[in-house]
């Protein structure tokens, strides 16, 4: 494997390295106003996950502006003993969200979609990645595979889906795919955009068609009634 380029940076020197797109930045994981943006380097897509949520619930991938739950704190960990998909130089994270403290997991014995989420609490072995350099990232610049440490399984972003839907993680045996390469982006505050509505604006409960196409035509009108600002996404 190849061990990626690790820089330590405070907040008052992260804005230095915005146009460097070798960094890695490792943060203490108890500072809600910084996180990396992990993006997807075929699809585009950058995780989220979501708070008041658990599990395999509010984890995916969207495009468009950043909110504030797809910031990520990677905090160094130690390898799982025994693990065969960490060598002995490798590095372990607890990819951590910024905002709502849930943690990156692929359970071993499943695939695609299947028992990928973020818990918090307790730290479970499946919660540890390893970062492996891809050299063919599409563009002049460093992308990664994000690979489990116990199961190793390799995250992905499917193009053409949104949310919730095509994240998961392939298993080792299977080929690597363009959408499992990911680029780690450093995101200021300032880049971030919060939502100009909450759930209660949108009184989903009023309605009785809860379908996908129904819920987004309900958001997009109450956008334009708030004359929102930024996108669906």
């Amino acid at each position: 494997t190849h061990k990626p380029f690790i820089m330590k940076l405070s907040t008052t020197t992260t804005a230095l390295f915005l146009s460097t797109a070798s960094v890695v930045v490792v943060v203490n994981g108890d500072d809600t106003n910084t996180g990396l943006g992990i993006t997807n380097a075929h699809s585009g897509r950058r995780l989220y996950a979501q708070s008041n949520k658990a599990w395999e619930r509010g984890v995916g991938a969207g495009v468009g502006t950043f909110y504030s739950d797809q910031r990520w704190n990677f905090v160094e960990s130690d390898c799982p003993t025994g693990s065969e998909f960490a060598e002995e130089d490798d590095t372990c994270y607890l990819i951590t969200n910024a905002v709502s403290g849930r943690r990156l997991y692929a359970q071993s014995g499943k695939e695609w979609e299947s028992g990928v989420g973020a818990g918090v609490g307790t730290v479970y072995n499946d919660q540890n990645w390893i970062l492996q350099e891809e050299d063919d990232c599409g563009i002049d610049e460093r992308c990664f595979l994000i690979v489990n440490a116990v199961s190793g399984r390799r995250l992905y972003a499917q193009a053409g889906k949104h949310w919730e839907r095509g994240v998961g993680a392939g298993a080792p045996d299977t080929p690597i795919y363009d959408d499992q390469k990911w680029f780690i982006d450093v995101i200021l505050p300032g880049d971030l955009v919060e939502a100009c509505l909450t759930l209660e604006d949108l009184n989903l409960d009023a309605t009785e068609d809860c379908t996908v196409d129904a819920i987004e035509t309900l958001v997009l009108q109450q956008m334009d009634r708030a004359r929102c600002s930024h996108s669906l996404e």
